[in-house]
């Protein structure tokens, strides 16, 4: 039987904050294995520090991974905002040659 005293205010706290603990590693975790900006050995270091530090790493790791990932901007991305510009500015100066 389960004895009353694991259902104590003190448990369930604790609990509470194991189980959000998992939840945001876990959330973390897997924004650190999406990045782009970070190589494999950055990559297992941040995972091993997001686990051992809880709470603090997670959220600074995922700040840092959202600032740069949104800086970076792929080959195919640069030439289609390229392409859409001088497509743009050919319209504009054909209106006004004719």
């Amino acid at each position: 039987m389960i004895d009353k005293e694991f259902f104590s205010d003190t448990n369930l706290v604790l609990g509470f904050f194991i189980i959000l603990h998992i939840v945001l590693a876990i959330w973390a975790q897997i924004s650190i294995l999406k990045s782009n900006s970070l190589d494999n050995r950055q990559k297992w270091m941040n995972s091993i520090l997001t686990w051992l530090i809880p709470f603090l790493w997670g959220m600074l790791v995922r700040k840092v991974i959202k600032r740069t990932d949104q800086d970076t901007m792929i080959k195919t991305k640069r030439k289609l905002i390229q392409n859409q510009s001088v497509g743009s500015s050919t319209v504009i100066g054909s209106d006004m040659g004719s």
